[in-house]
């Protein structure tokens, strides 16, 4: 008893260890890239976050299929239809998040993120007709602030301050919360793997986004960029593998422990980063991020633990990180990860 104890104990500590270094390092490599000189192709960025995601699950669902005692379990189960407005929506949400980050600074961007549970919620609502406890208002309610809050300390100390960027980065919410509820009824009418909403919708989003920079010339512009700039798209490839594996060190915790702790743990990973954020790459500092930001992680975390408390299984443990927006699974499934 005691050794499985002492297992399950590292087990916790190694996915934490993972999800910090995986996720933090995924963070400021993107910002790197979207901080060079030149670098505005938000659509390729996009488009090779769909390519690695597609590979890596695609891989995945063969080894499982492979060594799997029940390889029906990964048998497609939705229509391709289905799929195909899964996708829609998930390169939109990333796409829109990806253009919306070179206009906004990148704490403001990483809080914006991190705050898709105000849109998840909203769909609910307006989609599938849920309720929530009024525990989980009030940490919209606090996220709301906070995100105002945050976005004022940006009026006033940077320059290049965009409201294309705020109007951009909530139509990726929006996107992201649409996904989200159409995942909840993937699980819950469909009986779909984690791996299916992995591998069909980048699978087809991979199409659908190569498609979308052929006809705007952006990748032909991005390839000559890359061919003069070899280490961003490096980053690029390096980074989204980082965001691959974090995804896999959040689902192994939220096994081990439960969502509440889940996400006290990706909020203090993703405070830590907009911290390094503001060391690393010189930003002016104002009151206005350490008020805003501390209501947003805290709005995450009464939200998360209302849901919790209400016996309600999905937790709100990730947001951009590189996650799907929260659904809530048929018995024995968890959310599927978005980036």
């Amino acid at each position: 008893m005691g050794s499985g104890f002492a297992t399950n104990k590292l087990n916790i500590w190694k996915n934490i260890l993972g999800i910090f270094i995986c996720f933090i390092l995924y963070f400021l490599v993107q910002e790197s890239v979207f901080a060079s000189e030149g670098f505005e192709f938000g659509g390729f960025a996009t488009w090779i976050q769909a390519v690695l995601y597609s590979l890596y699950s695609v891989a995945e669902r063969i080894y499982k299929l492979k060594y799997s005692s029940d390889p029906e379990q990964l048998y497609r189960r939705a229509p391709l239809s289905y799929h195909a407005t899964l996708a829609v929506l998930t390169v939109s949400g990333v796409g829109l998040g990806s253009y919306a980050i070179q206009l906004l600074n990148f704490p403001t961007w990483v809080l914006f993120k991190s705050s898709r549970v105000v849109a998840v919620m909203l769909g609910g609502i307006l989609i599938l007709r849920k309720q929530y406890t009024r525990q989980e208002y009030l940490g919209v309610a606090m996220l709301f602030v906070g995100l105002v809050t945050f976005s004022i300390g940006d009026i006033h100390t940077d320059s290049t301050f965009s409201w294309l960027g705020i109007v951009l980065v909530t139509a990726a919410l929006a996107s992201d919360a649409m996904l989200g509820n159409f995942q909840e009824k993937a699980f819950r009418t469909f009986k779909c793997s984690k791996n299916e909403l992995l591998v069909y919708p980048y699978s087809i989003g991979c199409v659908l986004c190569l498609a979308f920079l052929v006809l705007t010339g952006e990748l032909f512009d991005a390839v000559a960029y890359s061919a003069r700039n070899p280490g961003v798209l490096l980053s690029l490839l390096v980074g989204n593998t980082l965001g691959y594996v974090g995804i896999t060190f959040v689902y192994s915790l939220l096994e081990a422990t439960d969502a509440v702790f889940t996400t006290v743990i990706t909020s203090c990973r993703k405070a830590i980063t907009i911290v390094l954020s503001f060391m690393i790459y010189s930003k002016p500092f104002a009151w206005h991020y350490a008020l805003g930001g501390f209501l947003v992680f805290c709005g995450a975390f009464v939200n998360s633990t209302g849901k919790h408390r209400t016996g309600v299984a999905s937790p709100h443990a990730h947001a951009h990180g590189p996650l799907l927006p929260t659904v809530q699974p048929s018995p024995g499934e968890q959310p599927s990860p978005k980036p």
